[in-house]
């Protein structure tokens, strides 16, 4: 029996393919509002942009949902099924939406609705437990009524709200440029909230599926199992990699350092005694070096008068 590489191929791509569909996060994104140049629109747009390595942003269009009816489910609309498979593959959500009326948009609600059924094989709900973000731009407010509904609802799927970065954007008042006629943000603090809510989704989102968590890469420990090892020689890299023990150079310092206050102390007693050299650990290149920085320091103090000046400063 003879293994060859296309052999290995073969035992292993799925193995590694599906490592891969792991270590990827999906997040989806919904809009209540069905304007195309909604400012919420522009949020979704400005969270898919930045979102980190190995995530995937999505919008889902809402706009050809018919209304709820449970007459439907007989025999269901195919933009209802291609929903509701959106809702299925996502690991995440974000919300976006404005508010109409002091409460949520219709559509959203809608939309809402149909992915609080179970069809099929279904055993709990798409939105059932998992992280989801929220956002909203609207009046003086801020969407902050619809938010709230938006909130309560999602509790009752047992939804992981991600309840400290929630955005919202005053659409009036002196607050309300913050985006363009076409709905893009153009306010720079709204990119880094928008950007620290992703974050916090993204790091929720691999929490939720039990995969490790790194901000420069996501799973990237999850893929590289799979693949040959390469010698990370960067900055970081060598810092972390660097032995705790200090160096020859610090232990000399460190040794002078107590060679200097034994000096000291033995000028204000009657019988001055110093440590010898010979005891203190330093390596065979350093040990000359020392003797002879410690024999000056040894005159300097024995001559001067009164306590050195940086020792106020806690340098001695």
């Amino acid at each position: 029996f003879i293994i060859t590489n296309d052999l290995l191929l073969f035992l292993f791509l799925p193995t590694f393919y599906q490592v891969r569909q792991m270590s990827t996060i999906k997040i989806l994104g919904i809009c209540g509002s069905l304007r195309k140049a909604s400012v919420n629109l522009g949020l979704l747009r400005l969270a898919a942009a930045q979102a980190p390595p190995n995530v995937e942003v999505s919008v889902a269009d809402i706009s050809e949902l018919p209304l709820f009816n449970e007459d439907l489910e007989e025999n269901l609309p195919r933009t209802v099924l291609k929903f509701y498979r959106q809702l299925q593959d996502a690991d995440a959500y974000i919300f976006s939406t404005p508010e109409y009326n002091g409460s949520l948009p219709g559509p959203l609600k809608n939309a809402i609705d149909f992915g609080s059924r179970r069809y099929g094989d279904v055993k709990k709900a798409p939105f059932a437990g998992k992280p989801v973000a929220l956002m909203g731009a609207a009046g003086g407010g801020g969407a902050a009524n619809a938010l709230s509904d938006l909130k309560r609802i999602l509790k009752m799927f047992n939804c992981q709200i991600i309840e400290e970065h929630v955005v919202g954007i005053q659409r009036w008042g002196p607050a309300g440029d913050k985006a363009d006629a076409s709905g893009n943000i153009r306010d720079p603090s709204v990119h880094s909230k928008v950007k620290a809510l992703v974050t916090a989704l993204t790091k929720s989102a691999y929490e939720s599926k039990g995969l490790p968590y790194s901000p420069n890469g996501s799973s990237k420990s999850q893929i590289q199992n799979s693949q040959p090892h390469t010698r990370d020689v960067s900055h970081d890299a060598v810092a972390r990699a660097a032995p705790t023990r200090p160096s020859s150079r610090e232990r000399a310092r460190r040794d002078l350092t107590q060679e200097v206050r034994t000096v000291y102390s033995s000028v204000a007693t009657p019988t001055p005694t110093a440590a010898p050299v010979s005891h203190l650990r330093r390596s065979s290149q350093d040990r000359p070096l020392d003797e002879k920085l410690a024999s000056s320091l040894r005159t300097q103090m024995r001559t001067s008068v009164g306590r050195p000046t940086n020792c106020s400063r806690g340098d001695c």
